[in-house]
């Protein structure tokens, strides 16, 4: 006697929950009735618009890709292993499926674009959606993923320079996302290597508005990564000697002014040397009176030259300014939320030996600062 999907639907999904993702996705393959369910289940988390690397340019077509807390990343299933992901389809039974399976999305990773008629079809399915990702693109390509309107109220940005072709480059392609959609909470995870923090320069305002975009909390996450993860071209390297901290302060400033929460984490249990600092030296403080020099500087644009900023305004300030660890941090969040805010692509590093360089003072790295801006 056979089961039908369609029969038992709660006692089905029940089964489908308990099962281990390589069995669900050799059973998806095997099992033409119960695919529908299964994609329910493998879907659930992430939803991916890009084709995998090496094929053949597919714009017009939506992947999806998995997240698997017990193995702590994300794998990408190129499109054309999945059948009847074409989102683009004029056959309605295949996006009505897509849209089911969408329906029950948390967490969408955005990477490429679709057509015009596409996107309006894409949010009726994302009704439970929480975080939307999105990672910076090369030069060049035509992305606009901030016209479709998504439900989500988190927004993960990655500043790194893995996944960009031109590593100075400031193509994050998010101009214009916040005159159409408000998100709640802003999470910018930076990967720092070889002793600098690598940051997209300039990602600071008018990019992030923070006084007109309704965010209510940022969070700059700072995750330690491998030179190998990172893939730097010689005149890349050159190019992130230095202690890279302006993007990062200038976020910091903005949002303590316009009355943004922000939360810096991993900072403070971040190893100095990293930072090309020596290990005696504590980089939390001095990050945080960076931070404060900046805020001053912001306020006194503000008041003018001939008047003093209140030390009660610069204390407000301040006061939304918090460091915690990442242990901290993510004991409040689930496993798939802390995957894709980590950006877990790219493998982190948590106990690799610091990298080789120079050991620099403070006053030298704010100089270096000064001079690249």
């Amino acid at each position: 006697m056979s089961i039908s999907a369609s029969a038992y639907p709660h006692l089905m999904d029940a089964i489908l929950d308990a099962v281990p993702y390589s069995a669900l996705l050799a059973f998806r393959a095997t099992s033409k009735s119960f695919l529908g369910r299964i994609d329910c289940v493998l879907f659930r988390h992430v939803v991916l618009a890009r084709p995998e690397e090496g094929d053949k340019p597919r714009s017009h077509c939506i992947g999806y890709t998995i997240s698997t807390p017990d193995e702590g990343k994300l794998p990408v299933f190129p499109v054309h292993e999945l059948r009847q992901c074409n989102f683009c389809s004029r056959r309605p039974a295949d996006r009505a499926r897509l849209l089911h399976v969408l329906s029950l999305t948390e967490i969408v990773d955005l990477r490429s674009s679709l057509p015009d008629w596409c996107y309006g079809q894409l949010a009726q399915g994302l009704t439970s959606l929480e975080i939307v990702r999105m990672l910076p693109r090369r030069v060049g390509v035509n992305t606009m993923p901030y016209r479709i309107p998504f439900n989500a109220t988190t927004l993960v940005l990655k500043a790194g320079v893995a996944e960009t072709a031109f590593p100075n480059s400031s193509k994050l392609h998010t101009p214009g996302m916040w005159s159409n959609k408000q998100f709640s909470r802003v999470v910018i995870n930076t990967f720092y290597e070889l002793g600098g923090v690598s940051t997209l320069r300039p990602i600071v305002s008018p990019v992030l508005n923070y006084d007109t975009a309704g965010i209510k909390e940022l969070v700059l996450l700072f995750t330690p990564t491998s030179r190998a993860a990172t893939r730097l071209t010689t005149a890349a390297e050159q190019g992130w000697r230095s202690f890279q901290t302006m993007t990062l302060a200038d976020h910091a400033a903005e949002a303590c002014i316009n009355g943004v929460e922000c939360t810096l984490v991993g900072l403070c249990d971040a190893d100095p040397r990293w930072f090309e600092f020596k290990a005696s030296e504590d980089l939390e403080p001095w990050f945080e009176d960076y931070v404060t020099d900046r805020i001053r500087r912001h306020l006194q644009a503000e008041v003018g030259d001939h008047a003093d900023v209140p030390e009660e305004y610069l204390d407000a300030c301040l006061q939304r300014l918090s460091f915690v660890s990442r242990e901290e941090y993510e004991r409040g969040r689930t496993a798939e939320q802390v995957a894709v805010e980590r950006c877990q692509l790219v493998p982190a590093v948590e106990e690799a030996a610091p990298p080789q360089g120079r050991t620099t003072n403070i006053g030298e790295d704010r100089d270096a600062d000064a001079a690249s801006t």
